[in-house]
């Protein structure tokens, strides 16, 4: 998990909104060389990466009638704003739930299905499957190994 910010910039009038891990090393990023005074005027966590990248997809999106060019917005900080942290919301309901489904459905399977057929078709030990904790951390790979061994089952 790693957390990653979505962020707001403001640069004479215009706001270029962005993902960074490090919101102020980006700002001195497009401070240095800048003749133009540049400001962060919102800022938000979000722990997963997926989630941010669609936090700001949503928010670019929303103010698609205010686009400029690449990440820049030509609108009122509060509209910015506003749009961010919307998407921002949604985008992390969004990942944790598609984590809650993912959870399901491997649980389901391992319910359904023998671990030392499991461990055949995945090639995961007896030991991390046979802890029906495992599968809260249980990885996105693992988890496809189990779903695409069982295919060839069917």
């Amino acid at each position: 998990m790693s957390e990653t910010y979505l962020y707001v910039i403001e640069c004479e009038g215009f706001l270029k909104i962005g993902l960074a891990s490090d919101v102020d090393r980006r700002l001195k990023s497009f401070t240095t060389g800048s003749p133009f005074e540049l400001s962060v005027v919102y800022k938000r966590v979000l722990e997963h990466r997926e989630a941010a990248r669609l936090a700001e997809r949503v928010a670019h999106e929303s103010l698609h009638e205010h686009h400029e060019r690449l990440e820049w917005f030509s609108c009122n900080k509060k509209t910015a704003v506003e749009a961010c942290d919307s998407a921002a919301s949604f985008a992390a309901e969004t990942h944790r739930h598609n984590r809650l489904n993912q959870r399901e459905k491997a649980l389901s399977l391992i319910k359904k299905i023998d671990h030392d057929l499991l461990n055949e078709v995945s090639g995961i030990s007896k030991e991390r499957l046979g802890s029906i904790n495992c599968l809260l951390d249980l990885t996105r790979d693992e988890y496809l190994k189990i779903c695409i061994g069982m295919r060839g089952l069917t």
